[in-house]
């Protein structure tokens, strides 16, 4: 008897410890930049949306050649990114994420859409990329 507890409460310690390992693997493997989310100045604008291909204008089919990535509002607008003053990014932002961007929104203009060839309803002008928080 004595012999069958020891052995139930072994088992019992290792999935104890599985559980604290599959935990705090979860817990501390997420992005640090993505556990404060950065809030925008007066400045400033917050869009949340999808990160993925910019559409074009005369309806050229987006491929993996020709992609340029942008943000897929949830407000339904398409923004491309100027990303030449992000100082906050997370470092896990695949295609399709669902993430929030913190910047000055401001009309297309020709320094980011050079060729006026993308549908884009603005440009936002990047200081914070991060997973949004579902």
């Amino acid at each position: 008897m004595y012999k069958r507890n020891k052995t139930l409460l072994s088992i019992l310690a290792v999935l104890l410890i599985l559980g604290a390992l599959v935990w705090a693997v979860k817990h501390f493997s997420a992005d640090p930049v993505d556990k404060v989310l950065v809030e925008p100045t007066a400045d400033e604008s917050l869009v949340e949306g999808t990160f993925s291909c910019l559409p074009f204008k005369n309806g050229t089919e987006v491929t993996t050649e020709n992609c340029v990535m942008g943000l897929r509002g949830d407000d339904q607008k398409t923004y491309a990114l100027d990303s030449s003053q992000v100082t906050i990014v997370s470092k896990t932002i695949n295609p399709e994420d669902h993430i929030r961007v913190v910047g000055v929104l401001s009309a297309p203009n020709q320094s980011v859409d050079e060729g006026n060839a993308f549908d884009i309803q603005g440009v936002i002008k990047v200081r914070a990329i991060q997973h949004a928080q579902d």
